[in-house]
């Protein structure tokens, strides 16, 4: 901008810039900030803007101290030198680039490296340029918050806390998602599930029919042996019978040859019976006749006696004669009978040999529609341990056909795909388990570390209360520094209250203050704060805006004051103004503009 060249030495504690306006005395906190990264100020928008008119490229280095502490450690710790130089180069098209002791870093080198110390040239509380006074107050409590935990390293509190709720966040997501997997998991699962439990019911269905018709197979087949059995036993029966017949019919034939000998025999007795009764009629006619010759009656008594023996004789026959007669009647009823009872029989036994033969054939083709039957059924398998009545075996097949044709059609793949996506479903269930167990544990962090980062600002705030109301007491005002919605980290702000001329404390806004107070409050809660900045640079341009002189020399003392038994930091403080009578220790930079050049002359007390 207006330097041409410039080296300026700070020194630990009070660094004061002063000069006319113009001169150039913000150029040099502006030089500091570009130079540790800052793209943006107030005085450019653009990096180019900060090349000197007529030249092609700008440079700014900053020399830091990074011999070892006390404590044996480096400011720096990666860097092995006692002196830093960090340079950054601005070329008027806008490119830039930064060295570290004359090597080529990145800007993301450069601020992790000034993180390490806690310079952040963007964070008002640590570099404060001209008109940010009016910018700090009008920013937002939360925007004030993160800036104090910025300056003064309670960035990682806040910084872990967004880690875990960006870990609880992703849980969150993950659970939505496995939730949402779930539910559509789940619909599938369910349809599967019905898909797999009619698959089931069909194989079982299947397996009953199988089974049905194993039984109705081994049912026909041993229907088809009791009926074997039955004809067997019909035909062993018929076979006796024409055993019997065969018996009774060769007794039949013996009693008939028997009547047949007894008829003839009977027959003759019977011819010779009367051929003896007609020889004795003859006889007794002959001697009949012989008496009527005879006169005699010694002749004719022995004629009579004769006579009545054959009488007698021919009587006895002739009883004989009758009695053979009746018992050849007998006998030819006898005789005729049991040749009717031969031919019976022998008819009988004709017909059950027709039946025989008829059952032969029905038996021997049973047999054979036995043996076909069995093995139908020993190809579906084993013959059960129980067998019901075909019919009965025969209705239930039917049933189970119907139910089966009834369930349609079904994928045989139901069951392995119902079982993949049970074993997802499970999976996801289980990861849910997890990442509820994750959200539990992430939200007992979450509210650990709120309550770690709760306490450690409050701590903070309750600390820089007293040391803020002291400051402000010097110039007869009160107030303090509220921590706003402590409970809530992202809600959480920060306040300045501040009352002056005997008022209550109302909050440090644009409007309600004038702007001398503004600046006043703003400054006492900067220095309230010099004992917990983490940064060991730390400056203000104009620190004295609108104040008054009374204020300004109450200011000043306490600034001085606040640096004086600080020999670790920097403080720098710019003012237009014309430099009131500072302690021992301050050390004075000294601008002015010649002919369009600033030009440095130092000056300490």
């Amino acid at each position: 901008m207006s330097y041409e060249y410039a080296r300026i030495p700070l020194k630990p504690g009070l660094n004061v810039v002063c000069g006319p306006n113009g001169a150039g005395k913000s150029s040099i906190l502006l030089g500091i900030s570009v130079a540790m990264g800052q793209a943006y100020t107030e005085r450019s928008r653009r990096l180019a803007d900060l090349v000197r008119w007529g030249k092609d490229i700008a440079r700014v280095s900053i020399s830091f101290d990074n011999a070892p502490t006390s404590t044996g450690k480096r400011p720096f710790p990666s860097i092995h030198a006692n002196t830093v130089r960090l340079s950054r180069y601005i070329r008027r098209d806008g490119t830039y680039w930064f060295e570290v002791n004359g090597r080529e870093v990145s800007k993301a080198e450069v601020e992790e490296m000034l993180k390490g110390v806690g310079l952040n040239p963007n964070n008002m509380l640590i570099v404060m340029h001209q008109g940010m006074v009016e910018e700090f107050i009008v920013l937002n409590p939360q925007s004030k918050l993160r800036m104090l935990e910025d300056a003064i390293g309670f960035s990682e509190y806040r910084l872990k806390l967004q880690e875990s709720k960006d870990k609880l966040a992703k849980v969150l997501s993950e659970e939505r998602e496995v939730q949402a997997l779930m539910a559509k998991a789940e619909e599938t699962l369910n349809y599967w599930k019905e898909e797999y439990e009619k698959l089931s019911t069909v194989m079982e269905l299947k397996a009953r029919i199988n089974g049905l018709e194993l039984e109705l197979a081994w049912s026909k087949a041993l229907g088809k042996e009791e009926r074997v059995k039955s004809l067997q036993a019909l035909l062993q029966r018929k076979e006796e019978r024409v055993k019997l017949l065969l018996e009774r019919l060769e007794k039949l034939d013996g009693e008939v040859v028997k009547s047949r000998e007894r008829l003839s025999s009977t027959r003759v007795k019977l011819k010779e019976s009367f051929y003896k009764l007609v020889e004795y009629e003859v006889g007794r006619r002959l001697i009949e006749a012989e008496r009527l010759k005879q006169a005699s009656k010694r002749l004719a008594e022995g004629v009579e006696a004769l006579i009545e023996e054959y009488a007698s004789r021919m009587a006895k026959l002739k009883a004989e004669v009758d009695a053979l007669e009746v018992k050849l009647t007998e006998l030819i009823e006898s005789y005729a009978a049991n040749k009717v009872r031969r031919e019976l029989v022998a008819y009988q036994r004709e017909e059950v040999e027709e039946e025989l033969k008829d059952l032969r054939r029905t038996v021997e083709r049973e047999v054979k529609e036995y043996t076909a039957l069995v093995g139908e059924a020993e190809k579906l398998g084993l013959r059960p341990s129980e067998v019901r009545d075909a019919q009965l075996v025969l209705e239930e097949l039917k049933v189970s056909k119907a139910k089966l044709e009834a369930l349609g059609p079904v994928s045989e793949e139901a069951e392995k795909v119902y079982k993949s996506y049970l074993k997802t479903y499970e999976e996801l269930k289980e990861k849910a388990t997890k990442l509820l167990e994750n959200r539990r544990l992430l939200a007992e962090e979450i509210e650990a570390r709120s309550a770690t980062w709760r306490k450690a600002i409050q701590s903070v705030i309750d600390a820089v209360n007293p040391a803020y109301r002291e400051l402000l007491s010097r110039v007869g005002a009160v107030g303090n520094v509220r921590l706003l919605n402590p409970f809530n980290v992202d809600e959480a702000g920060l306040e300045l209250l501040v009352g002056f001329k005997g008022e209550e404390p109302r909050l440090l806004d644009g409007y309600t203050q004038s702007g001398g107070e503004r600046a006043v409050a703003v400054i006492a809660f900067l220095l309230a704060l010099q004992g917990f900045i983490k940064s060991p640079f730390r400056a203000v341009d104009e620190f004295d805006v609108h104040m008054d002189a009374r204020n300004r020399e109450l200011v000043t003392e306490a600034m001085v004051n606040a640096v004086s038994t600080d020999t670790s930091s920097q403080l720098l403080v710019i003012t237009p103004s014309p430099i009131l009578p500072l302690k021992t220790g301050a050390h004075v930079v000294v601008v002015q503009s010649v002919r369009g050049v600033s030009k440095v002359k130092l000056k300490s007390f």
